[in-house]
């Protein structure tokens, strides 16, 4: 009796036909249909071994199919594949390098059987670190994300706490799999002490890792996220001191100056780009939310502007890992994915449109939104040269945002409204980080001289 086995060598050396082979033993009554199908999978099963990289394995719990992964010749992306049996998966394997065969090149024409045509062998996502897919990660962020200028941040703080820092060597190279609760937070404690991180800091840095992480559980990869599982003692992060609010909002008598220059330089100019400081400082918009403004976001019966858009870059990373220069497009986009939103604006809002649309007129301009500038340093720019030209504290577009909510909140208007129109989650943010005295302290002095102890 022949042996199933070294028939399935037998025809897989290529001395002799297997189907004919089998064929004829079969006809001679050597072997039944059930032995040749055996042989058939004999056969495929050896062949697959000989290319699949991939571990092949058996469902527990509910789920009781086969699983495995392929890496797809062009991309070499790796995807799973299930099948009822493990006879069912062999087959469909089979197929999937005999597919292969067909659309890769074939350097050596006599090649007897398909499945051994080679392209390049790549690791399964089960035993890559870090290092290795951090690439596919990022790439499947920039087609997932809605702003490019998210990723490229992402990519500069790789380099610095990842790539560049000696402290992260055993993150890097430890495959993803591997990696536990207990390491995660003992490279971050580190990492948070030698950087004297912040607690936004310290985000912006493990975004990185949980969400690489994130990236293997949605391919059922690893069923929890350990950097996600740790908890860090607050008393580790570096405390930002609220700095002063001379640095950080412009007070009622400077306010004023740069309201005026601004107009002045918008008509001596006829540059209606000076107008985007005083309409920031009567919505307390973004300076992107500002300068990506339409005349249709307005409406005067209900004295409201409705608020979508933003001026926002588009970063490209180069095949050599670097970017590209930046370039800004007004997007259907708010800051951290903000919902759109409706605020309440002043008269002399609409007083700003009708100055805007005179000086376009007159260069001859027909567009729908109020400001053409490349990016935002524009603004930016012409804030600095009214404050040089005033004398005072040079103070960014950002600024004229915080003056305006606290603006809001020491002349008794209601927090949350302020809130509503500053677009924050939370009262908590608009208190905290927004909230400055808009008097000078020697007149808080004065008050307090007057109010206490009298």
């Amino acid at each position: 009796m022949i042996d199933k086995e070294d028939l399935a060598r037998l025809t897989m050396s290529g001395h002799i036909s297997s189907e004919n082979l089998l064929s004829f033993l079969k006809e001679c009554d050597i072997i039944s249909a059930d032995d040749v199908r055996s042989v058939e999978i004999m056969k495929k099963k050896t062949a697959v071994q000989k290319r699949h990289n991939h571990a092949i394995s058996k469902g527990t719990g509910k789920d009781k199919r086969w699983f495995s992964r392929v890496d797809d010749p062009l991309t070499g992306k790796s995807k799973r594949i299930a099948a009822s049996s493990e006879e069912e998966m062999y087959e469909k394997l089979y197929d999937f390098y005999d597919r292969c065969s067909h659309t890769s090149p074939q350097k050596d024409p006599a090649q007897s059987s398909p499945i051994q045509v080679s392209h390049k062998i790549r690791k399964p996502y089960e035993e890559m670190t870090l290092r290795e897919i951090y690439d596919d990660w990022l790439k499947y962020k920039t087609k997932t994300s809605s702003r490019t200028n998210n990723i490229r941040r992402i990519d500069t703080d790789y380099k610095k706490f990842y790539l560049e820092e000696p402290l992260s060597g055993e993150i890097l190279d430890t495959p993803l799999v591997c990696l536990k609760p207990m390491d995660v937070k003992l490279w971050s404690c580190s990492l948070i002490k030698k950087y004297h991180l912040t607690k936004k800091q310290y985000g912006n840095a493990m975004v990185i890792l949980r969400q690489v992480l994130d990236f293997l559980m949605e391919q059922d990869i690893i069923k929890s996220n350990p950097a996600r599982m740790i908890h860090i003692d607050q008393g580790l992060f570096r405390r930002e001191e609220k700095k002063p609010a001379e640095t950080q909002i412009f007070f009622p008598d400077e306010l004023r100056k740069v309201l005026e220059l601004a107009y002045l330089l918008a008509e001596e100019k006829q540059d209606e780009a000076y107008l985007a400081i005083p309409m920031a400082t009567y919505t307390g918009l973004r300076p992107a939310e500002c300068l990506a403004l339409s005349f249709e976001d307005f409406d005067q019966k209900s004295n409201t502007l409705y608020v979508h858009q933003s001026l926002a870059i588009e970063d490209k990373k180069l095949p050599d890992g670097t970017w590209a220069t930046s370039n800004y497009s007004i997007q259907e986009y708010l800051k951290k994915n903000a919902k759109p939103r409706t605020i309440c604006i002043p008269d002399k809002c609409f007083d700003l449109l009708e100055q805007i649309r005179r000086i376009t007129a007159k260069k001859g301009i027909i567009r729908p939104h109020l400001f053409d500038v490349k990016t935002p340093n524009n603004l930016e720019r012409k804030l600095y040269r009214i404050c040089d030209k005033l004398g005072i504290r040079r103070r960014s577009p950002h600024k004229l945002r915080k003056t305006y909510i606290s603006t809001l909140l020491n002349n008794h208007m209601d927090a949350d409204f302020a809130r509503t129109q500053a677009g924050h989650s939370t009262l908590q943010t608009t208190l905290n980080c927004y909230t400055y005295a808009t008097t000078r302290n020697d007149e808080l002095v004065k008050q307090l001289n007057q109010f206490v102890g009298a």
